[in-house]
């Protein structure tokens, strides 16, 4: 293991170690391998070519009374620190090659001291700048307008690289903004807030700037540093510095780095400040041209799927025709309904029937007291029957008179008999036809009095059904008799059935809060096993139109409504 082998091992190093290694290498201590655990805030890195199960036999030997172990292993050796740190401990091991000697030892100890403060001082200078950062970031968002945070900006950045960078004293930033077809334009200059345009140096720093714009990628050159900004993907700005100090081929990676932390900090705040400042035409122009990039640049592929798929979907519900249907509510009725009612006062006896009953002709629904009508009949029977014996005696006398008399009174008691005949014959209520029960539920009256012509009962007929639409009064002046229509019934919601309409009654209803009209129809085919009172939704076809149309009828009559009241 040498050279060769410590380039590949340090090459995978934290920047500091790998540094820290090399100076190593210098004062001739060749390190092999390098394993930390907890080490700062590099993490934990493992030994490349010694197994772990002697990492740790070296690791239990370390304690706070012996932080060193040195010994050998193959032909080299191993070395073991351990290091306390203020969160957590930490370990460092080393695999050095021969010779070792204690000057060495005490070397690497006074070198991993030199990391530790090396490290620390990166730390503290870079939450010093990113202080400063927030402090430039408070003046510039403070600032009334967009020009006047950008020189605030570059001023307040230019001042603190000249105190903290001394040997960029001299130092000038300048800002460019990019506008359409790769054009850039100065905006702002430190130190300056004018300059002429056609100067030799803002002819140089305007092609730097464009340089990088076009290059997309900063630009190193003599005296002069230049870096790109984006924004979606897009330049939208060129920071261009300029100093003397560039002009050398020193390392100038501190003040880079600090440059591009200021600049991805600002210039969010300075991009959506200076949309805010566009007048509305100006935005719509950016904004129109911003959306038709997306269609003539390349890329964008998402966004023109999505936009080619919602054409065609706009074609299609505008320009293909459809059914121009009117919806309603509706239920199911017999074709023929027959209302019972009471033919005469009385008292409730039996309830036989309830609303869904199917019944038949003649079959008894209920039963009135019938006690009183039977008295009366016995009454008039005995009158009858004396009647009768009186004419028997006047016929045996050969009494004209008593006779006639007799005759007209057995008449009389016949008719009255036969009244109550009638009577007794109604107080058992029947069904005049076969049919369903649909309306009139007595059986928790039983015993209650009923007057003359009191509804009881309604039977629809089981040979015919008829559909009966609600439809709305919006709606109702594009019906008419002999349209067609579907419609689906609750109970039958995996099938559709045809209908035409055949009668509009007007005369409005409210039903369900929705002021509409009756609407008859009959069914076109043969319906299936129905129910009167069975509920649903049909579609009348009342013409063409387009899907656009067909759903947002409701809402542009609405608005039409509403316009029209309010003006």
């Amino acid at each position: 293991m040498t050279d060769n082998n410590m380039q590949e091992q340090t090459i995978k190093m934290p920047e500091p170690i790998q540094h820290w290694l090399n100076n190593l290498k210098q004062l001739n201590i060749n390190v092999i391998d390098v394993c930390f655990e907890n080490f700062l805030s590099f993490g934990t890195h493992q030994f490349k070519d010694i197994s772990q199960e002697k990492w740790n036999s070296i690791k239990t030997l370390l304690s706070q009374e012996k932080p060193i172990h040195l010994q050998s292993w193959n032909s080299g050796y191993l070395l073991g620190y351990r290091l306390n740190q203020q969160d957590a401990l930490s370990c460092f091991g080393l695999y050095l090659a021969p010779p070792i000697h204690e000057a060495t030892l005490e070397i690497i100890r006074t070198s991993l001291g030199w990391l530790f403060y090396q490290h620390q001082t990166q730390q503290l200078q870079q939450a010093w700048n990113s202080e400063q950062l927030l402090e430039i970031f408070a003046y510039v968002i403070n600032q009334s307008e967009f020009r006047i945070a950008a020189q605030e900006w570059i001023n307040q950045t230019t001042t603190y690289i000249r105190n903290q960078f001394s040997e960029y004293e001299n130092i000038q930033l300048n800002y460019f903004y990019v506008q359409p077809a790769d054009h850039v334009e100065w905006l702002v200059s430190s130190d300056l807030s004018w300059t002429e345009k056609g100067s030799a140096d803002m002819q140089k720093m305007k092609e730097i700037a464009l340089q990088a714009v076009m290059l997309q990628h900063e630009i190193h050159e003599p005296f002069w540093w230049a870096y790109p900004i984006f924004n979606h993907g897009v330049v939208q700005a060129v920071l261009v510095a300029k100093d003397r100090k560039f002009e050398q081929k020193s390392d100038h990676t501190a003040l880079t780095i600090y440059l591009k932390n200021n600049v991805d900090l600002m210039q969010p705040l300075l991009t959506l400040w200076k949309k805010a400042e566009q007048g509305l035409v100006q935005h719509s122009i950016h904004t129109g041209r911003h959306f038709l990039g997306k269609y003539t640049q390349q890329g964008h592929y998402a966004w023109k799927i999505v936009s080619l798929l919602l054409g065609i979907f706009l074609i299609g519900i505008t320009l293909i025709p459809v059914d121009k249907l009117v919806t309603s509510n509706l239920n199911v009725e017999g074709k023929t309904r027959w209302i019972i009612a009471a033919p005469m006062q009385g008292f409730i006896t039996q309830v036989l029937v309830r609303p869904g009953d199917k019944v038949k002709a003649n079959q008894t629904l209920i039963k009135l007291d019938d006690t009183d009508l039977k008295i009366q009949l016995a009454e008039q029977q005995s009158l009858l029957d004396q009647a009768q014996h009186q004419f028997r005696v006047a016929m045996a006398e050969q009494n004209l008179t008593d006779s006639g008399l007799a005759t007209n009174q057995i008449r009389q008691q016949e008719a009255k008999i036969q009244t109550i005949q009638r009577k007794l014959i109604q107080t058992n209520i029947v069904s005049p036809l076969h049919g369903t029960v649909i309306d009139g539920d007595w059986v928790q009256q039983t015993g209650t009095p009923i007057e003359t012509g009191k509804e009881l009962f309604q039977i629809a007929s089981q040979d015919a059904y008829k559909v009966i639409l609600h439809v709305a009064d919006q709606d109702i002046h594009l019906v008419k008799t002999g349209q067609n229509g579907v419609l689906k019934l609750t109970s039958f919601p995996d099938q559709t059935f045809k209908f035409k309409v055949t009668r509009i009654t007007p005369v409005a209803a409210v039903q369900n809060n929705i002021n509409g009209f009756r609407v008859e129809a009959a069914w076109q085919n043969s319906p299936p096993a129905l129910t009167p009172g069975m509920q649903g939704v049909g579609k009348i076809t009342v013409g063409k139109t387009n899907l656009l149309f067909r759903w947002s009828r409701d809402f542009i009559n609405w608005m039409k409504l509403k316009i029209w009241s309010t003006w």
